[in-house]
């Protein structure tokens, strides 16, 4: 590939004067040196992509551009081989002894022209080796930067010359200092990558850009990474050359392009061969009128095809977001996608990483789309999202009409209108005063309406089917800020097997969550437990003696209440779960009987015994719409801060979480909640516990415990949003100065002790120490504060 430019020199003829005397070379170490060295910025880099553009060109003559060039890197030295013709024993000084001697000027194929770059090692070492196949030799060449023999200019001496049946050149360069090895693996890296050159590095296939598709299209766009001097860059051959200019005009063109390629990205202009010049050191680019021409052509033809290419991409991304999130589409805001792109090479690609990049600045009227692709993709709605791109100026009354559409229309067919209701989770969640549920009409049409619907036979079941349905609403944590968020319910007295399917089928077909009251349950749970008598003797978990720690020989219960699936050992049954909470569970759950085969279970269940087990389950799924059992449960297990983020030993967080957990009172200070947790809280801790040790349970059972864990989870992250650990130190900074006290953490704090009052007193005077110095000032004056700061207080 031309690269030196030799036919762009002039030939003239100078008529007058005297006789003309050619210019010369100072055949000196100093000049030698200037060429293999000093010519280059990044020495290391230059080193390794000459040396490997070299094997690639080699490959490219005889055609094995499928087969990799192999390089080898060592703590010693760095050795890259390649399988091509080799060179003739003859054309080895020339090629490696003169310098500005080139075999490439003419070969379009091949990235080299100045004769320079097999001189390139010389930039990192002061000698290396060549060992040349060729011709049925291998001849291994010793080339020197040079010594006293040669007054100091550079040197090659054939060592060794064998019979050989390959062919190919292997360049052995040594490592100074073994620091550097991994320096020098990264310059290979990125030269092979960005060249797209196949290549193995110590036998492991090196990650390449594959540009098949983007020579055709002579552009394309690629993740930022260790290139960094420039937003455009030029690959000419193998080689990236970054766009740096004083032409204006250029500039000006290439941030015109730049605007259409997305962000964390770089363009690249592929070059064709013999249009560009480049310096000597193939450092930069030569900008002659050729170069310049070609990359204002290159940059004006990829300006145009993507300027085309975005309309079509913004289309594209509408409808994906559509798609995606449905008829909540138009109420979200559309977010920035901060992502490094692979390897763009088509228009399309690149139009579509730049929509997603800059949606706002490339997509305009988004409102007015979106119901236009909203109409197409829901028919049933199209009327509505006609209506919608003129008349609904207010967006929340806009929100209103269109989430409470759904529900609407199933309650329409179902013939319920008039039993619709509305349960308003912002009154109800901050205790506001009025009723909480109403009819539809009663309520301003303004807000938003949950895609959940709750159907019950009366109004009484219905209110706490509405309550509990708002835990299982996307983003329950926003209610506490947000007004006017509603929850449909429908009072459905005609309670059959047809209407219930019906209403199914509706709610599917509108993608609306149907919470049903389940009768069957509340009866269950009203009704006492029922003492079945049996011939069988069971052992129960009162007969469990705490001094001999194991149970009674002889079984004496023929009423069992519950049971649980056991073992035995040494003929006598196990606990199935930790034996501290064994008191706690036989006194909820009494004649809880101990099993230990399939059919003494069967046998339980035709009586109606029902696993100790699933009851609590159930009976932990009901606590968890209790929000002192969710405060004290985040608090317990200490999930205020996100899951992943490792608190570490000694930090202002890891004495946070202790503290909140020694004692009640101290959460109450730290994290305030109007919520105080009691017996239900202890008796979820408790079935959580229970629940969380329980042994020998089988699948269904399993995956009934790990929903009703799951459920509690949930609620506690809903309810209150764990944060970062950073965001949790800077909070309290205020406490930094009880950090490492030994009472925090200590097994020995009792919360009902002098000590305890002790610190909960400290804690309050650094509480409002930190708060008088947010709201007076220099004079220790009150300044007026909104509510908002005094809540965030």
């Amino acid at each position: 590939m031309e690269v030196s430019q030799i036919a762009q020199l002039d030939t003239h003829a100078v008529i007058g004067g005297g006789k003309a005397e050619a210019f010369g070379m100072d055949d000196s170490a100093e000049l030698y040196s200037l060429l293999s060295d000093k010519i280059y910025r990044d020495k290391m880099r230059a080193a390794m992509r000459e040396t490997i553009c070299n094997a690639d060109d080699a490959h490219k003559m005889v055609g094995k551009t499928d087969v990799p060039i192999e390089i080898t890197v060592t703590n010693t030295e760095i050795v890259i081989k390649d399988v091509g013709p080799g060179i003739p024993a003859e054309l080895m000084h020339p090629i490696y002894c003169i310098y500005g001697k080139s075999t490439k000027v003419k070969d379009e194929n091949q990235t080299g022209g100045f004769g320079l770059g097999s001189k390139a090692p010389f930039a990192v070492t002061d000698h290396f080796n060549v060992v040349n196949h060729h011709a049925g030799f291998k001849t291994v060449y010793a080339i020197s930067r040079g010594g006293a023999a040669t007054e100091g200019k550079p040197d090659m001496r054939p060592m060794v010359r064998v019979p050989t049946d390959q062919t190919g050149i292997t360049v052995t360069i040594p490592i100074r200092d073994p620091k550097n090895r991994y320096l020098f693996e990264a310059h290979i890296r990125a030269v092979v990558k960005q060249g797209g050159i196949l290549a193995t590095l110590n036998g492991v296939p090196l990650e390449r850009f594959d540009y098949t598709v983007a020579r055709k299209t002579e552009y394309c766009v690629i993740a930022a990474g260790d290139l960094t001097e420039s937003k455009v860059y030029v690959l000419y051959g193998a080689v990236m050359y970054p766009l740096t200019t004083t032409d204006t005009s250029l500039m000006r063109l290439a941030d015109k392009v730049l605007r259409n390629t997305g962000d964390m990205s770089l363009l690249v202009l592929i070059a064709p061969p013999n249009s560009v010049g480049v310096t000597p050191s193939r450092e930069a680019l030569s900008y002659s009128d050729q170069t310049t021409e070609t990359v204002k052509r290159l940059l004006r033809k990829a300006k145009k095809q993507l300027t085309n290419a975005i309309p079509g991409a913004g289309k594209r991304f509408l409808e994906a977001w559509v798609k995606k999130h449905g008829r909540e589409a138009l109420d979200l805001h559309i977010p920035s996608a901060k992502y490094a792109p692979g390897l763009l090479s088509t228009p399309d690609m690149i139009a579509d990483h730049a929509v997603s990049s800059h949606p706002s600045l490339h997509i305009t009227d988004s409102r007015r789309r979106i119901c236009k692709i909203a109409g197409k993709m829901f028919k049933d709605d199209r009327r509505f999202y006609r209506r919608a791109m003129a008349t609904y100026d207010r967006a929340d009354e806009y929100t209103f009409r269109r989430t409470a559409m759904p529900v609407l229309r199933i309650a329409s067919k179902m013939g319920l209108l008039k039993d619709m209701m509305l349960f308003d989770v912002y009154r109800y969640t901050n205790e506001l005063s009025g009723a909480k549920t109403r009819r539809m009409g009663e309520f301003e049409r303004t807000g938003r309406v949950e895609n959940i619907l709750c159907v019950a036979r009366n109004l009484r079941d219905l209110r706490p089917t509405l309550s509990g349905a708002r835990h299982q609403v996307n983003g329950y944590s926003r209610y506490f800020r947000e007004e006017n968020t509603y929850i449909p319910g429908l009072v459905m007295r005609q309670w059959t097997d047809k209407n219930i399917k019906a209403l199914r089928e509706l709610c599917e077909h509108h993608k609306i969550r149907l919470e049903l009251f389940d009768y069957e349950e509340a009866k269950r749970n009203r009704a006492p437990v029922k003492r079945v008598k049996t011939d069988d003797k069971f052992t129960v978990l009162e007969d469990y003696d705490t001094t001999k720690h194991r149970y009674k020989t002889e079984a004496t219960c023929s009423e069992p209440g519950f049971y649980l699936m056991t073992w035995q050992r040494d003929e006598q049954p196990r606990t199935p779960f930790s034996t501290h909470l064994l008191a706690s569970i036989a006194k909820a759950y009494p004649n809880t009987v101990l099993i230990t085969t399939k059919p003494q279970e069967e046998k339980l269940k035709k009586l109606g015994v029902r696993n100790l087990a699933e009851v609590a389950a159930a009976r932990l799924v009901e606590l968890s719409k209790v929000r002192e059992v969710i405060y004290g449960e985040t608090i317990r297990h200490k999930r205020l801060v996100k899951e992943g983020g490792d608190v570490w030993h000694g930090t202002l967080e890891e004495m946070i979480l202790d503290l909140t957990t020694m004692d009640m009172r101290i959460a109450k200070l730290l994290i305030p909640d109007r919520a105080t947790p009691g017996e239900a809280h202890a008796e979820a801790a408790m079935l959580w516990d229970f629940l969380q040790g329980a042994q020998s349970l089988s699948k269904e059972t399993t995956a009934i415990v790990k929903e009703a864990m799951s459920g509690l989870r949930k609620a506690c992250k809903e309810m209150f949003p764990p944060v970062s650990k950073d965001l949790l130190a800077k909070r309290f900074t205020y406490l930094e100065v009880l950090r490492g006290s030994k009472i925090i953490g200590s097994s020995n704090y009792r919360p009902k002790s002098k000590l305890a009052d002790d610190l909960i007193d400290t804690i309050k005077f650094l509480q409002r120490r930190n708060s008088q110095s947010k709201f007076t000032d220099q004079n220790n004056v009150a300044v007026p504060v909104s509510k908002a700061q005094k809540e965030a207080a």
